[in-house]
């Protein structure tokens, strides 16, 4: 849309699904930093995710429509609907709430109409972190105000006619190693609370053992589909193979992107990945017995140096996470520069805390970070951090 950068604008620092390369990485980095920066032993830091039923068939269509008229008038009277009944006949149904599946504008249309409530929350709650990825709410706070935050959040989104689910809600504090160690107050709150971790839009966050099982669950999830590809090869070699290599291969890498390469982590769980993409390629030519190395060296390379383009998920693994970082740092320092729980230092701080250093491969330890040509945040972003307490200094 020719007004995507204007909707970056708008909905800066708090939205990161309209006009915002590489979004839910952002979004997923500022949770990360949140939780791992600036802490000490005293520190009670939740990180709690919200979610609400049906949200997108929901939210109140008269907010949309008023934020619309006041600076994007392009949408006005409600859609209509035909339906065909059983007898024959055609009867029209106004579309009057929520945004429509298959609009092009639907996510913006909806971050449009939650806005004003996430607005309202972050002044609220000056000191917290609050973020969303459309539906998608995250928040981080001190564990004394998690549920007069998600209490308050309750009754913002009701306004805009969506309903919490707080059964599919879920809180996550580092310091809760036990159930006893989780307030009681959070517990009876009806939100799910985990000693272990969270999950911020799919990927995991939290202690290894979480992550690690996670993951295991992501790359089973992945073998219906490598059998079903190995099915369909018996009709044609070409057509599952390029279902393989686009479809299949790749599953991985967004994870690969978000975690940091630990060998017994992340690591492992693209030697997994690897393992299964190669047994369905075996199976697909019914090759017996295993590839002896050269052979599976051989199908992970490009196409255009011989091989089959099924990319070794474990060999990308450090540039992987080495590209979510440069494209996701500067943003997350920029949104939430001043903040509390900010590191201090800039963007090169953010490489350091994620690990950037001690994980790079050998050839890169010297590497540090440059800024963007233009490194000036909007300006409504820092009017923004003002009105949350934030500094724009």
């Amino acid at each position: 849309m020719e007004d995507k950068l204007a909707f970056e604008d708008d909905f800066a620092p708090l939205q990161f699904a309209v006009g915002t390369s590489a979004g839910g990485e952002k979004i997923f980095r500022a949770c990360q930093t949140y939780m791992e920066t600036r802490r000490d032993d005293s520190d009670r830091r939740v990180l709690v995710t919200l979610d609400c039923k049906n949200a997108f068939n929901s939210i109140d269509r008269q907010a949309i429509l008023d934020a619309l008229g006041t600076k994007w008038p392009f949408y006005g009277t409600p859609a209509e609907l035909w339906y065909r009944m059983e007898d024959g006949r055609t009867e029209t149904i106004l579309s009057q709430e929520g945004t429509q599946q298959g609009d092009a504008a639907g996510p913006f249309l909806f971050c449009l109409g939650l806005h004003p409530a996430l607005v309202k929350l972050q002044e609220e709650f000056p000191d917290a972190f609050v973020s969303a990825f459309m539906d998608d709410i995250d928040g981080g706070l001190d564990e004394t105000r998690v549920t007069g935050y998600v209490d308050r959040a309750e009754q913002l989104l009701a306004e805009k006619k969506l309903r919490l689910r707080r059964d599919k809600s879920a809180a996550w504090s580092p310091r809760w190693q036990q159930d006893s160690d989780i307030p009681a107050d959070i517990a009876a709150s009806g939100v799910k609370c985990s000693t272990d971790g969270i999950t911020v839009l799919g990927c995991p966050l939290g202690g290894n053992s979480f992550i690690q099982h996670s993951l295991e669950k992501i790359t089973n999830g992945h073998q219906p589909l490598l059998d079903a590809i190995v099915t369909f090869a018996q009709k044609g070699l070409q057509g599952s193979g390029l279902l393989l290599r686009y479809c299949a291969s790749p599953r991985l890498n967004y994870w690969l992107r978000l975690l940091p390469p630990e060998s017994d982590v992340s690591l492992a769980a693209a030697e997994r990945h690897d393992a299964a993409i190669i047994r369905a390629f075996r199976r697909m030519f019914r090759f017996p017995g295993d590839f002896p190395d050269s052979v599976s060296a051989q199908v992970q390379l490009p196409i255009r140096l011989g091989g089959f383009g099924l990319v070794s998920a474990s060999t990308i693994a450090r540039a992987a996470f080495l590209g979510s970082i440069g494209v996701t740092a500067f943003d997350v320092s920029s949104r939430f520069r001043g903040a509390p729980w900010m590191p201090q230092g800039g963007p090169a701080a953010l490489l350091d805390c994620h690990g950037f250093d001690r994980q790079s491969p050998p050839s890169l330890p010297s590497l540090r970070w440059s800024a963007p040509p233009s490194p000036s945040p909007p300006s409504k972003t820092f009017s923004r951090d003002r009105r949350f307490g934030y500094s724009s200094a």
